[in-house]
């Protein structure tokens, strides 16, 4: 058959309109999705981070080995820390991280310290 009518050429064109809209919306997908879980990868790494200092900085104050600034450093980023004393027995401490790949967080810890007599 030699197609004399010219009836397939545009069920084929249809065919493939539709077969790359479906790719592209499909490739626009992956990268909005990548982007995300990379995000969410960094974030959740600051948190990782943020809850690594906080136990630190928490164990410190326990032993009474601190100083009222400091930096702690771990694999995937950096944490710097500033201690103040607000009242009677409740320290503030402001936390700053700031990961490999430059995710910054930051975040103020309230803390009542009870002491034994």
């Amino acid at each position: 058959m030699k197609n004399q009518n010219g009836t397939v050429f545009p069920m084929v064109l249809i065919f493939a309109a539709v077969f790359f809209m479906a790719l592209t919306a499909a490739i626009d997908l992956f990268s909005t999705e990548q982007k995300f879980y990379y995000e969410s990868a960094e974030k959740l790494k600051a948190d990782h981070i943020l809850r690594l200092g906080t136990n630190e900085i928490m164990e410190m104050i326990v032993s009474k080995e601190h100083t009222n600034t400091g930096f702690l450093f771990y694999l995937h980023g950096d944490l710097y820390y500033e201690m103040k004393a607000e009242s009677a027995g409740i320290v503030s401490i402001h936390v700053y991280i700031s990961t490999k790949e430059n995710r910054k967080m930051e975040a103020i810890l309230n803390m009542t310290l009870f002491s034994k007599r």
